[in-house]
């Protein structure tokens, strides 16, 4: 399992998403279900469910795919996803 790095955080605080969403939609990025990445971060299931409820309003996408799309289109994907 990789791990966000600085790099990969940061660019995705462009999209104007609270540090925690930003961890969140990551991890979506990654693959991750809603419990695992509760798991991950030591959080309940139902607060990251509410996280992605947020994380899809700002972005204004209907699904997690849509997500994890919009994050991997965030500028310097490349150091994100090497």
């Amino acid at each position: 399992m990789s791990k966000p790095d600085r790099w990969s955080l940061e660019a995705l605080t462009s999209l104007k998403l609270t540090p925690r969403e930003v961890e969140v939609l990551f991890w979506i990025s990654e693959g991750k279900s809603n419990q695992d990445i509760g798991i991950i971060l030591g959080a309940s299931t139902r607060t990251i469910c509410k996280h992605v409820e947020h994380i899809l309003s700002k972005l204004n996408v209907e699904n997690r795919t849509r997500c994890g799309c919009r994050a991997r289109k965030v500028p310097h994907r490349t150091a994100i996803w090497n």
